[in-house]
């Protein structure tokens, strides 16, 4: 058999990939393969509130991030303690769709937003600002952060 044409079959594949790893590692494996494979195709840096939207339900759907997390990157935050839907924050987040944003500094920008509005006063909602940035900053794609 030429070399050039050998396809290994979907168990070799397999094997060579995962080898004895075991069931719960091989999922965390997979997981991670998908996770790479949807967000690598967004900045976080330079993207649509439509296109944060689409990325947070392909996360969602492979059960990457919780409905929580969901629901605030698809902008629900409105489920949450202490929603202002009169916040600039919010109301930034909701005009204008299709222009493409840092959405690390939108959310790092509602956080101080949230910590001026109170200060010294903690919420469950700055705990989920809080949990939403360091998200997004998993999904970047340089190595520098503000």
């Amino acid at each position: 058999m030429d070399k050039g044409s050998y396809k290994p079959s979907r168990e070799e594949v397999k094997a060579a990939v995962f080898g004895d790893c075991p069931a719960v590692v091989e999922d965390a494996l997979r997981m991670a393969a998908s996770v790479i494979e949807i967000t690598s195709n967004y900045d976080v840096r330079n993207m649509t509130p439509s296109e944060l939207i689409e990325v947070s339900t392909k996360l969602y759907d492979i059960g990457a991030i919780e409905f929580g997390e969901y629901s605030i990157l698809s902008f629900q935050p409105e489920l949450y303690d202490g929603f202002d839907e009169n916040s600039d924050f919010y109301l930034q987040l909701q005009s204008d769709p299709d222009r493409p944003r840092d959405f690390i500094a939108e959310w790092q920008r509602g956080l101080w937003e949230l910590q001026s509005a109170n200060p010294g006063v903690f919420n469950p909602t700055m705990a989920a600002t809080r949990e939403i940035i360091e998200l997004l900053k998993c999904f970047t794609t340089t190595e520098t952060e503000v």
